[in-house]
């Protein structure tokens, strides 16, 4: 069957930018396309299409005229050489054109129908039979009406053909009429991309303008380098000639040096063993550098040495400083306790259990207010809050402490620590202030009986002082300061278990106590004097 087609060359790639020709063939018969990239193709058999570059065939592709068929626009592949195609490539990638393809209908050419005249009327009359001259007549008519209805058939048949080619021109002429659009588009594609390609290329070349103006200032300068190069060498020839006379002149000088050397050798025998001489020197030279060097070290030892030994003798001195202070503040404890025993004499005339349970509270008091106080390097930052916090509210601390943020009070063991600078107790899974727990823990210790304070004797708390002032005198001649705070006889672990009323045992009657004022050491206390005084309130272990 054979095909006609319109086949327009739309656009190469990854070809270069030409210009091309074309070549094309239909089975043996060739033909060169040199000025345009339109053509038709009408036969049958396999088409094939050359891309030529300056009279040389870059590639091409060959494909049957059967597979073109009904196809308006598609890619196709330029090797050399051919590519034989039996179907329609897809994805087609590397050196490619794309071509556009309009098939133009063939019309078969419509038979001719002659009329058939077999019959034709005679010049002489004939005489019929009625019933044959009837026959007669309809006979002829029955053919022309059969000829015209095979007429009116084929004209149907051929109206319908008409149909359908005219159907298919429309739908042809809107394909032809998209793909002008398209075409039009990838015109003008291809125009705006010529013109910033046009746009490039003149900025390369007025970047080429530039650098060959560069490139004529450096051949410039390496003209003049030249012509100053040639001026050198011209000059080192010069002096290349004085120095083949001087050398001439060394050579005249060296043929008598064998002589002259026989005449120095036995100086140079000399001079080996003097050098001999100077290396033994040097060497005992370098022994006494560093000889020295250690003897520099040696010294730097000795006075690291003596800053060591002064540091010593300052630290001995401040001991002693302390040592002395120590023995005053003995001194003024022995003097305190002399005061306290004539308190406890006093105390021991008195009839009403009241006033004695009173006259000891007052004496625990004194002795709390008379400890030495320990340094602030012994205490961390819960001691040293908590102490502020007592200081504060005017109370003494009820907290004994047993390591770092435990403490016992009232026999329980508690957990301290700061929130916010604010010492803090935990309770349960929460957090509470002291003040708040004072006064809770406090209501459950009033069920306590108060007659126990009462039931111990003066006497035993005479012999508890005169002990612990015998512990502190001894103790006294140990240096180590730490040591003498934990021996006295106000803060010794003696003194905790065997007083009237410890500083982790509040009871009912020491919490909160209006006493008068002890400014007068040896004012007799009387339940009258200390009505007439004003009263504070102070919290009495």
């Amino acid at each position: 069957m054979k095909f006609k087609f319109e086949i327009s060359i739309a656009e190469i790639k990854e070809l270069g930018l030409g210009p091309f020709e074309f070549k094309i063939a239909l089975d043996s018969m060739e033909q060169n396309l040199y000025d345009t990239d339109t053509f038709e193709i009408y036969g049958e058999g396999s088409f094939a299409l050359g891309i030529l570059s300056n009279d040389e065939l870059i590639g091409g592709f060959r494909i049957p005229m059967s597979t073109l068929h009904r196809v308006t626009s598609q890619w196709f592949p330029v090797t050399s050489p051919y590519t034989d195609l039996i179907s329609l490539p897809e994805n087609v990638t590397g050196p490619r054109v794309y071509l556009s393809i309009i098939e133009i209908s063939i019309l078969s050419p419509v038979q001719e129908h002659r009329e058939m005249s077999e019959y034709s009327i005679e010049s002489t009359p004939r005489v019929f039979s009625p019933n044959e001259s009837k026959h007669e007549d309809f006979e002829p008519k029955d053919i022309y009406t059969a000829q015209l209805s095979q007429m009116l058939d084929l004209s149907r048949k051929e109206i319908i053909e008409l149909r359908g080619l005219l159907e298919e021109s429309k739908k042809f002429i809107d394909k032809t009429l998209d793909d002008s659009c398209k075409k039009e588009d990838e015109l003008v594609k291809q125009i705006k991309s010529a013109h910033e390609l046009n746009s490039k290329i003149e900025s390369e070349n007025a970047k080429l303008q530039a650098e060959n103006l560069r490139v004529q200032i450096d051949i410039q300068c390496l003209r003049a380098k030249l012509s100053a190069s040639i001026d050198e060498i011209e000059k080192f020839k010069d002096l290349y000639k004085d120095s083949e006379g001087k050398r001439k002149d060394l050579q005249n000088v060296l043929s008598n040096a064998h002589l002259k050397w026989q005449e120095l050798k036995p100086n140079f025998n000399a001079i080996a063993a003097l050098e001999n001489e100077n290396q033994s020197l040097l060497q005992n030279l370098r022994n006494l550098a560093r000889r020295v060097k250690e003897l520099e070290k040696i010294k730097m030892e000795d006075e690291g040495v003596n800053n060591m030994v002064s540091t010593t003798n300052v630290a001995i001195n401040q001991l002693r400083l302390d040592k002395e202070e120590l023995k005053k503040a003995n001194k003024q404890l022995s003097e305190e306790n002399v005061y306290y025993k004539e308190l406890l004499e006093k105390m021991r005339g008195s009839k009403s259990d009241l006033e004695l349970s009173e006259a000891s509270e007052i004496v625990e008091h004194k002795v709390l207010q008379s400890k030495t106080p320990i340094r602030d390097e012994r205490l961390d930052s819960i001691d040293k809050a908590l102490r502020d916090y007592m200081r504060e509210v005017g109370m003494q601390n009820p907290f004994q402490k047993v390591s770092e943020g435990v403490y016992i009070y009232i026999n329980k063991k508690i957990s301290l620590s700061l929130k916010n600078g604010v010492p803090v107790i935990r309770v349960g899974g929460g957090y509470m202030f002291i003040d708040e727990f004072l006064k809770i823990y406090n209501g459950q210790s009033k069920k306590k009986p108060e007659e126990d304070l009462s039931e111990r004797s003066l006497s035993q708390e005479r012999k508890m002082y005169k002990a612990n002032s015998e512990k502190f005198s001894e103790d006294m001649e140990i240096e180590n300061y730490p040591d003498i705070i934990n021996t006295t006889p106000l803060a010794s672990p003696m003194k905790k278990k065997t007083t009237i009323s410890t500083v982790a045992y509040p009871t009912k009657s020491a919490i909160l106590k209006k006493i008068p004022r002890l400014n007068n050491p040896h004012r007799e206390l009387t339940p009258n004097s200390r009505r007439n005084r004003t009263p504070r309130q102070v919290f009495l272990p």
